[in-house]
């Protein structure tokens, strides 16, 4: 039994050895949370290694009775502030850090006191220990820092996904058990089960912040690809699709492009200033996304100029589509700005099979350019004053 013991506490250490050098070579992780994990690991190291001590002391010869009674007043210290160091790893600071640790010196104190009395421990002629008549104050301290740690899990278990909850009450569960297997059925388990509990807790927390960090790099990626004024597809994202569709032969054949120019930006500017203007890129934008975004995607890839590139679209649609957009936007309404127009040209992939994306959008270009010219021409504004 002694040897086994000594065994699982030999395994126990190696493994959290193990850990701790990981955590040391994780240059991702912040020094402070760093500290707070040597200082967990280091502790249940340590209360490993006094309580195999403690085991072999037992019934060792009468010369080694005041390290024997040192080594458990140690090993009584030790345990509650585990619980404690646990509470650190998920609580960081917080309202009960103070009374905890008054809890804890108080622990100290008591354990000071019984080397000398044996209130709460002692060793027996044939160096045998057993409990003192102070025992359960012991355990109210010991009983209270678990309940604390089981409380803060469970508040700390909020914060996550109810995906990543149930790992984290098993690893409570487990940990529990363990206290209550030592406690109850005498088996020497404690040391074992909260070496592999904060090994636990320490993979959970690093799936956790790996899901962090996908999160955030998600909403980073989603705010680099939508354009903030109007939330169509931004410059950033048209960029995306051009390299991905660069090759004619990547491109499907019934690609559609779209490019389409605000007429008399400029002009509305001027008048009735930006934020008027701004009204009116985001009034167009709306108007785009209503008629093309069941089709493909809308990007703005400039102050007043749109591309839209659709997919599946038969080529006979597309005539529908150019009156669409026409008639939502000759029926758009501003608070600043009361009509609006645009210029617009397209090009389809099955018209021009060997241009590449690219090619296809500077021949939608041109003709955008042809009709805005007629426009100019027609009502007679000043081009240089769009």
């Amino acid at each position: 039994m002694l040897l086994q013991y000594t065994a699982l506490a030999a395994v126990s250490c190696a493994s959290l050895a193990i850990m701790l050098a990981l955590i040391h070579e994780n240059a991702r992780m912040k020094p402070a949370s760093k500290k707070r994990l040597y200082l967990t690991y280091g502790a249940i190291m340590l209360t490993n290694i006094i309580e195999a001590i403690s085991l072999w002391l037992n019934g060792a010869p009468a010369w080694t009775r005041g390290l024997h009674l040192a080594i458990k007043g140690l090993d009584y210290c030790m345990t509650p502030l585990v619980g404690f160091l646990f509470v650190r790893q998920i609580q960081h600071e917080g309202k009960w850090s103070r009374p905890l640790l008054g809890l804890l010196s108080a622990n100290v104190f008591l354990q000071a006191i019984s080397f000398f009395t044996g209130w709460v421990y002692y060793v027996d002629a044939d160096n045998y220990y057993h409990h003192g008549s102070l025992y359960l104050l012991y355990v109210l301290v010991y009983g209270t820092m678990m309940i604390f740690a089981a409380w803060q899990f469970i508040l700390y278990s909020r914060r996550f996904k109810s995906s990543n909850r149930l790992s984290l009450q098993m690893i409570l569960l487990f940990v529990m058990a363990g206290i209550a297997a030592q406690e109850i059925i005498g088996a020497r388990v404690i040391n074992v089960t909260l070496a592999i509990g904060a090994i636990l807790l320490f993979i959970h927390n690093n799936e956790y912040v790996q899901q962090v960090n996908d999160d955030t790099i998600s909403q980073q990626q989603t705010q680099l690809e939508t354009d903030a004024l109007t939330g169509m597809k931004s410059r950033f994202a048209y960029t995306k699709v051009l390299n991905a569709l660069h090759q004619p032969e990547l491109m499907p054949e019934d690609t559609v492009v779209f490019m389409i120019d605000i007429n008399g930006l400029k002009q509305v500017n001027d008048r009735f200033g930006h934020s008027a203007g701004d009204e009116l890129i985001r009034g167009v934008a709306q108007c785009i996304s209503e008629v093309f975004s069941p089709f493909g995607e809308c990007y703005r890839t400039g102050g007043d100029e749109y591309v839209v590139i659709l997919h599946g679209l038969a080529a006979d649609r597309v005539p529908e589509l150019c009156k669409k957009l026409i008639r939502i936007v000759g029926g758009w309404r501003g608070e600043l700005v009361q009509r609006a127009s645009v210029s617009f040209g397209y090009a389809c992939a099955n018209e021009y099979p060997n241009k590449s994306i690219e090619e296809l959008i500077s021949v939608a270009d041109e003709r955008m350019y042809w009709r805005k010219a007629h426009y100019y021409k027609t009502t007679g504004h000043d081009r240089r004053r769009r």
